[in-house]
Protein backbone atom coordinates (compact mmCIF):
# COMPACT_ATOMS: atom_id res chain seq x y z
CA UNK A 1 0.00 0.00 0.00
CA UNK A 2 3.07 2.43 0.81
CA UNK A 3 4.84 1.69 -2.30
CA UNK A 4 1.19 2.43 -4.58
CA UNK A 5 0.37 6.00 -2.23
CA UNK A 6 4.00 6.89 -3.30
CA UNK A 7 3.62 5.82 -7.18
CA UNK A 8 0.25 7.67 -7.34
CA UNK A 9 1.74 10.65 -5.93
CA UNK A 10 4.27 10.36 -8.45
CA UNK A 11 1.66 10.27 -11.47
CA UNK A 12 1.29 6.92 -12.33
CA UNK A 13 -1.61 5.13 -12.69
CA UNK A 14 -1.93 1.35 -11.88
CA UNK A 15 -2.74 -1.81 -14.08
CA UNK A 16 -3.74 -4.89 -14.46
CA UNK A 17 -2.91 -7.51 -16.85
CA UNK A 18 -3.33 -11.14 -16.87
CA UNK A 19 -0.88 -13.40 -15.28
CA UNK A 20 -1.22 -15.70 -18.47
CA UNK A 21 0.33 -14.36 -21.99
CA UNK A 22 0.10 -15.49 -25.74
CA UNK A 23 3.69 -16.21 -26.42
CA UNK A 24 6.04 -17.98 -24.06
CA UNK A 25 9.93 -18.03 -23.87
CA UNK A 26 11.85 -21.70 -22.93
CA UNK A 27 11.53 -20.42 -19.14
CA UNK A 28 7.69 -20.16 -19.26
CA UNK A 29 5.59 -22.85 -18.18
CA UNK A 30 2.81 -23.57 -20.56
CA UNK A 31 -0.76 -24.46 -18.88
CA UNK A 32 -2.14 -27.88 -19.39
CA UNK A 33 -5.70 -26.55 -19.48
CA UNK A 34 -5.37 -22.76 -20.53
CA UNK A 35 -8.51 -20.74 -20.38
CA UNK A 36 -8.37 -19.80 -24.02
CA UNK A 37 -5.89 -20.58 -26.67
CA UNK A 38 -4.37 -17.13 -26.76
CA UNK A 39 -3.50 -17.22 -22.95
CA UNK A 40 -1.37 -20.47 -23.03
CA UNK A 41 1.78 -19.44 -20.95
CA UNK A 42 2.16 -17.82 -17.38
CA UNK A 43 4.32 -14.92 -17.69
CA UNK A 44 7.98 -14.84 -16.27
CA UNK A 45 7.71 -10.90 -16.52
CA UNK A 46 5.70 -7.42 -16.07
CA UNK A 47 7.37 -5.29 -18.66
CA UNK A 48 6.19 -6.98 -21.68
CA UNK A 49 2.79 -6.33 -21.22
CA UNK A 50 3.66 -2.74 -20.15
CA UNK A 51 4.79 -2.21 -23.13
CA UNK A 52 1.54 -3.40 -24.98
CA UNK A 53 0.18 -0.72 -21.95
CA UNK A 54 1.62 1.76 -23.04
CA UNK A 55 1.76 1.71 -27.09
CA UNK A 56 -2.48 1.11 -26.92
CA UNK A 57 -2.56 4.52 -25.11
CA UNK A 58 0.39 6.80 -25.72
CA UNK A 59 -1.20 8.26 -28.98
CA UNK A 60 -4.03 9.65 -26.03
CA UNK A 61 -1.71 10.99 -24.47
CA UNK A 62 1.81 13.25 -23.98
CA UNK A 63 2.82 11.67 -20.70
CA UNK A 64 2.09 8.06 -19.51
CA UNK A 65 3.19 6.16 -16.20
CA UNK A 66 1.87 3.49 -15.39
CA UNK A 67 2.56 0.35 -12.69
CA UNK A 68 1.62 -3.05 -11.95
CA UNK A 69 1.87 -4.91 -9.15
CA UNK A 70 1.66 -8.52 -9.71
CA UNK A 71 2.90 -12.48 -9.57
CA UNK A 72 5.32 -13.29 -12.15
CA UNK A 73 6.72 -17.64 -12.50
CA UNK A 74 10.27 -18.12 -12.27
CA UNK A 75 12.27 -21.17 -12.09
CA UNK A 76 9.18 -23.04 -10.32
CA UNK A 77 8.39 -19.73 -8.16
CA UNK A 78 6.00 -17.17 -7.66
CA UNK A 79 7.48 -14.05 -6.83
CA UNK A 80 5.84 -10.72 -6.37
CA UNK A 81 6.80 -8.47 -8.71
CA UNK A 82 6.74 -4.16 -9.32
CA UNK A 83 6.68 -2.90 -13.28
CA UNK A 84 7.13 0.44 -14.15
CA UNK A 85 6.63 1.73 -17.48
CA UNK A 86 6.85 5.01 -18.48
CA UNK A 87 5.92 7.09 -22.32
CA UNK A 88 7.16 10.78 -22.63
CA UNK A 89 6.56 12.95 -25.75
CA UNK A 90 8.93 15.31 -24.40
CA UNK A 91 12.33 14.64 -22.45
CA UNK A 92 13.86 11.30 -20.94
CA UNK A 93 11.69 8.64 -19.81
CA UNK A 94 14.73 6.29 -19.28
CA UNK A 95 16.10 9.20 -16.54
CA UNK A 96 12.97 10.22 -15.50
CA UNK A 97 12.08 6.32 -14.26
CA UNK A 98 15.69 6.36 -12.74
CA UNK A 99 14.88 9.19 -10.60
CA UNK A 100 11.50 7.53 -10.36
CA UNK A 101 13.16 4.30 -8.95
CA UNK A 102 15.73 5.70 -6.29
CA UNK A 103 13.50 8.12 -4.56
CA UNK A 104 10.80 4.94 -4.49
CA UNK A 105 12.79 2.72 -3.02
CA UNK A 106 14.72 5.85 -0.41
CA UNK A 107 11.13 6.44 0.80
CA UNK A 108 10.12 2.87 0.96
CA UNK A 109 12.81 2.51 3.75
CA UNK A 110 15.55 0.27 1.74
CA UNK A 111 18.79 1.78 2.32
CA UNK A 112 22.01 1.53 -0.06
CA UNK A 113 21.07 0.81 -3.16
CA UNK A 114 23.22 0.59 -6.09
CA UNK A 115 22.83 1.23 -9.99
CA UNK A 116 24.97 -0.30 -11.75
CA UNK A 117 24.99 -0.67 -15.33
CA UNK A 118 23.72 -3.36 -17.51
CA UNK A 119 23.90 -3.93 -20.75
CA UNK A 120 21.70 -0.60 -21.92
CA UNK A 121 19.86 -0.48 -18.84
CA UNK A 122 20.56 -0.57 -15.24
CA UNK A 123 20.85 -3.34 -12.90
CA UNK A 124 19.39 -2.48 -9.00
CA UNK A 125 21.28 -3.88 -6.60
CA UNK A 126 21.55 -4.38 -2.47
CA UNK A 127 22.99 -5.87 0.11
CA UNK A 128 24.93 -8.06 -3.29
CA UNK A 129 21.08 -8.83 -4.62
CA UNK A 130 19.74 -8.47 -7.48
CA UNK A 131 16.61 -6.26 -6.68
CA UNK A 132 15.46 -5.72 -10.74
CA UNK A 133 16.42 -3.91 -13.82
CA UNK A 134 15.71 -0.35 -15.24
CA UNK A 135 15.71 -0.65 -19.21
CA UNK A 136 15.13 1.51 -22.53
CA UNK A 137 11.93 1.04 -24.39
CA UNK A 138 12.19 2.57 -27.94
CA UNK A 139 13.13 6.45 -27.60
CA UNK A 140 9.99 7.40 -25.64
CA UNK A 141 10.07 4.69 -23.37
CA UNK A 142 11.28 3.18 -20.31
CA UNK A 143 10.45 0.75 -17.82
CA UNK A 144 11.73 -0.93 -14.57
CA UNK A 145 10.93 -4.36 -12.92
CA UNK A 146 11.68 -4.82 -9.01
CA UNK A 147 11.29 -8.21 -7.18
CA UNK A 148 9.10 -6.95 -4.85
CA UNK A 149 9.78 -10.30 -2.51
CA UNK A 150 13.76 -9.67 -1.96
CA UNK A 151 13.42 -5.89 -1.31
CA UNK A 152 10.71 -5.91 1.57
CA UNK A 153 13.02 -8.72 3.13
CA UNK A 154 15.82 -5.85 2.75
CA UNK A 155 13.81 -3.05 3.82
CA UNK A 156 14.73 -1.27 7.42
CA UNK A 157 11.70 0.45 8.99
CA UNK A 158 12.42 2.46 12.10
CA UNK A 159 10.14 1.53 14.70
CA UNK A 160 10.91 3.20 17.85
CA UNK A 161 10.38 1.65 21.15
CA UNK A 162 8.72 4.41 23.41
CA UNK A 163 7.90 3.13 26.65
CA UNK A 164 4.51 3.91 28.32
CA UNK A 165 4.68 7.50 30.43
CA UNK A 166 4.75 6.33 34.58
CA UNK A 167 2.75 9.57 34.96
CA UNK A 168 0.31 9.85 31.65
CA UNK A 169 -1.19 13.32 31.03
CA UNK A 170 -4.47 14.43 32.31
CA UNK A 171 -6.92 16.49 29.66
CA UNK A 172 -9.89 18.14 31.67
CA UNK A 173 -12.42 19.73 29.67
CA UNK A 174 -14.86 21.56 31.83
CA UNK A 175 -17.89 22.83 31.01
CA UNK A 176 -20.12 25.24 33.16
CA UNK A 177 -23.72 26.40 32.56
CA UNK A 178 -24.76 28.77 35.40
CA UNK A 179 -27.98 31.24 35.91
CA UNK A 180 -27.67 34.25 35.50
CA UNK A 181 -28.13 36.28 38.94
CA UNK A 182 -28.71 40.20 39.16
CA UNK A 183 -27.77 41.68 42.63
Amino acid sequence: DKLRNLLLGYGFSEVYNSSFIAKGDSHSYEVENPISEDRRYLRTELASQLNENLKRNSKFFDDLRIFEIGKIFCDANEELHLGLGMCLKKGEPFLELKGVVQHLLERSGLVDVFLKPEGEGLQIESDHQILGIIKHGDKFSAFAEINLDKMLLLVEEEDEYRPIPKYPGIMRDLSLLLKEEKR
